[in-house]
């Protein structure tokens, strides 16, 4: 206002109003570009980012981050936030996208070599493998043997298979074939000696053999005699033969 007074005191005034109001907001920067990870720990630690603007005073940024959780420790999506707001309240905002997906499977040791066996009893036991994975959590291990019989204790096929799994349903797998096929025949005993008789009445009576194997099962045992006759009655060769088989079918003999 200007009032304006001559020297009799008389006076006149005009005025001009000024109204101030900041409605405009900060000008923001820029966000952080989106960012696709595999895991929890990749994610970026969030930046300090400042706005500008049209009135002279502070700026208040307030970074905020929501998390919206998928189906396992490495599986969600980040929404981080920055607010801007000048003395006014007058408010701008930015926003990055972090995505978190974990794709990729665990990498397991690598199976113990293929086998190829004799007998059942010589398959070693399984042995604990472990596997590495890109993100941290557990990995869990499942082991599994699936047997294809053969016609025998001691044929058949073991294929050992371990499968890992991560945090996020992600799976590998390794295998081991164990061949097992007993073609070893049984080791049979030394017969008795052979023998020169005068008499039938001589001829002893058979005796029983037994013969080891190199697998676990029962060893049958078919004794055999063959006559081969002469001229009369006390006048013959007799062969006694003891056949040994084992539980796949293996076999030797003496006589």
């Amino acid at each position: 206002t200007w009032t304006f007074s001559d020297t009799c005191g008389n006076t006149s005034s005009v005025s001009q109003t000024i109204t101030v109001l900041d409605d405009t907001a900060p000008v923001a920067p820029a966000a952080p570009a989106d960012v696709n990870v595999q895991c929890a720990d990749d994610v970026p630690a969030p930046v300090d980012l400042t706005a500008t603007d049209n009135c002279d005073g502070d700026i208040t940024v307030s970074p905020t981050a929501n998390i919206t959780p998928g189906n396992c420790l490495n599986d969600f999506v980040m929404v981080r936030t920055w607010t801007f707001t000048d003395t006014c309240g007058n408010t701008s905002s930015v926003s990055q996208t972090i995505t978190v997906l974990d794709t990729i499977a665990p990498v397991p040791d690598p199976a113990p070599a293929d086998l190829n066996l004799q007998c059942a009893s010589d398959v070693p036991p399984p042995v604990d493998l472990t596997a590495i994975d890109n993100c941290d959590g557990s990995i869990t291990v499942s082991p599994t043997a699936n047997i294809t019989p053969g016609n025998c204790l001691n044929d058949f096929v073991m294929v050992r298979t371990w499968t890992f799994t991560d945090t996020c349903g992600n799976t590998s797998s390794v295998s081991q074939t164990i061949t097992v096929l007993d073609t070893i025949a049984p080791s049979a005993p030394t017969p008795p000696a052979d023998l020169n008789l005068q008499c039938a009445s001589d001829v002893p009576l058979p005796v029983d053999l037994t013969a080891t194997d190199n697998c676990d099962g029962d060893i049958t045992v078919s004794p055999t005699t063959n006559i081969t006759p002469g001229n009369c009655l006390n006048d013959f060769v007799m062969v006694r033969t003891w056949t040994f088989t084992d539980t796949c079918g293996n076999t030797s003999s003496v006589s």
